[in-house]
């Protein structure tokens, strides 16, 4: 938590140092619309809902007692997807789905996401 955080710090420090890291984390380089979008962040915001956000966290145990169907969805270049993929699997039913070649960034992708979800929504219902 803290290495998100210092990421975070750098940010607003310095946003050159910043984008080379974060390029070297995602293992390429940003595009001059990805540089754009990271440089409009909001480091001390970030910071602050990263702080909410992990102390959010569940153990293996919590998951298991979640008793509805989840979705999860992760692409396979984001940092999250070992954990996401190792957490959907204590769900009892969860359906986890990874996106080949995709970053954190899936959640701007609906043309990729709202099949999925429609999919799941409409089977759940039945």
């Amino acid at each position: 938590r803290q290495v998100l955080m210092d990421g975070f710090n750098v940010l607003i420090r310095d946003p050159k140092a910043y984008l080379l890291n974060r390029e070297r984390i995602m293992g390429r380089p940003f595009t001059a619309e990805e540089r754009e979008e990271q440089l409009a962040n909001d480091g001390r915001a970030l910071i602050s809902l990263g702080s909410a956000v992990h102390v959010l966290c569940l153990t293996n145990n919590e998951l298991s007692l979640i008793s509805v169907p989840c979705l999860v969805l992760c692409g396979d270049l984001d940092g999250y997807h070992p954990g996401a993929k190792e957490g959907a699997s204590h769900i009892p039913h969860a359906r986890f789905l990874s996106f080949p070649g995709i970053d954190h960034g899936l959640g701007r992708r609906s043309d990729l996401l709202v099949p999925h979800v429609k999919k799941f929504l409409a089977e759940i219902k039945e």
